[in-house]
């Protein structure tokens, strides 16, 4: 995935500091400017939204294992039946196979051959790797459910009906959220465990889970999308365990994933569950959201204005992250369904980049601005780069120093705080 990378133009410079902006309308909050609050936290004020990348441009990204183990029901190895039918991720299975230091290529495959000769001897094995032809880019790929994901699941669905008991051999939490998912929705009873490929960590009863957990799992695969996978970015501060809190409280996701509901009804449910995930309740609006929690922040004795970061999105910000996050989950919901081929990337908040066939994620609509323009024309002070401050400057009148946003700052302003 490509990174994100972006600038604000204030004058004749362009700003890619996260904190140089809000640190500024901080500044502006304090002094004795008329400054709307409101309004202007319904700007991003930084070049990339800050709850969900880093300053790399790299999506924030929480530890999924949280929600597997909180919710994971186990299952001793002595209780656990032999399956008789094994699908394992091929991906996980080689990164845990034992590499001598003075190892070559073909010990590492007769060590992978032994590992697999192993599972053999009890059961059919279904070995499953990502499928990426030549020449089809990520958004294709995707578009065509071969994620080892969703194959996986399909190859367990395949073999439910004969099968007297099915291990999934897997670490991910994505597959974990998947065989819930599914494993309900088919209405299977077949015994279904779920381990890793090393073999000293828990084993998971699925058939188990499900009962313990069946009120919330309906939900469960949306809000996993919603709150952060491997294609959507989690938001800054907000855990998995927050996560399965909030889905505990009833919250509806029904939308979300389903190819045929309204756009704005998926919104919807997103905003007032992700609402509740930073603790405001029926909230309909993000950037209402996000204002509310600056005063919940603001109103706790804290001597210092709150991180950007954990703030919550805008909504034009917010709108972004929900289709990756609808796109995702309307993937997942259909592993065993050709989806229509007009199911376009580009129209759930991505962009495609045909030079290397990669897709990256959109952060506002194009046509949407950072920071409002009068608050552009307040940081700045319109002072010539060639004559220093005086009485006239702008910053010093409102008791402001000057920044790297004016033009004296090139030459070393004395007013400077830098």
């Amino acid at each position: 995935m490509a990174t994100t990378t972006k600038s604000i133009q204030v004058g004749d410079s362009k700003i890619c500091d996260l904190n140089a902006m809000y640190s500024r309308v901080i500044a502006l909050f304090s002094s004795d400017r008329d400054v709307d609050v409101k309004d202007v936290l319904a700007y991003e004020l930084a070049p990339i939204p800050t709850a969900m990348f880093t300053e790399d441009g790299m999506r924030i990204c929480k530890a999924k294992s949280t929600l597997k183990k909180s919710l994971q029901v186990e299952v001793s190895r002595r209780n656990a039946h032999d399956a008789d039918v094994t699908v394992i991720d091929g991906s996980a299975l080689l990164w845990i196979i034992h590499w001598q230091a003075d190892g070559t290529v073909a010990d590492f495959i007769e060590n992978v051959k032994t590992r697999l000769t192993s599972y053999l001897s009890d059961s059919d094995v279904y070995l499953i790797f990502d499928r990426m032809e030549e020449r089809r880019s990520r958004c294709d790929l995707e578009n065509q459910q071969e994620e080892a994901d969703t194959i996986i699941v399909q190859q367990v669905l395949g073999c439910a009906g004969e099968a007297y008991q099915i291990s999934v051999v897997s670490d991910d939490t994505d597959v974990f959220v998947l065989l819930l998912h599914h494993y309900h929705q088919a209405g299977l009873d077949v015994p279904l465990i779920m381990e890793s490929p090393s073999k000293e960590r828990a084993i998971v009863d699925i058939k188990s889970t499900l009962a313990k957990h069946s009120q919330i799992v309906k939900n469960l695969l949306p809000a996993h999308a919603i709150s952060g996978c491997d294609t959507v970015a989690s938001y800054y501060g907000l855990g998995k365990g927050c996560v399965i809190k909030v889905l505990k409280a009833g919250y509806e996701l029904s939308a979300i994933g389903n190819v045929d509901a309204p756009f704005q009804q998926v919104l919807n449910q997103a905003t007032a569950f992700i609402s509740a995930c930073y603790g405001i309740k029926e909230s309909t609006d993000m950037s209402h959201t996000r204002l509310l929690v600056w005063g919940k922040k603001n109103g706790k004795g804290h001597m210092s204005a709150p991180n950007l970061a954990a703030l919550p999105l805008t909504t034009e910000a917010f709108i972004e992250n929900v289709k990756r996050a609808h796109f995702q989950a309307i993937l997942w919901r259909n592993v065993n369904v050709n989806l229509p081929s007009a199911l376009n990337p580009e129209e759930f908040g991505w962009k495609k980049y045909t030079c290397n066939r990669s897709l990256s994620p959109t952060n506002l609509p194009e046509d949407a601005k950072f920071v409002p323009d009068y608050i552009l024309e307040m940081i700045r002070c319109g002072c010539k780069s060639e004559t220093p401050c005086n009485k006239k400057c702008n910053c010093k009148v409102h008791g402001l120093p000057c920044t790297m946003f004016c033009a004296c700052f090139r030459v070393g302003c004395s007013r400077s705080k830098y």
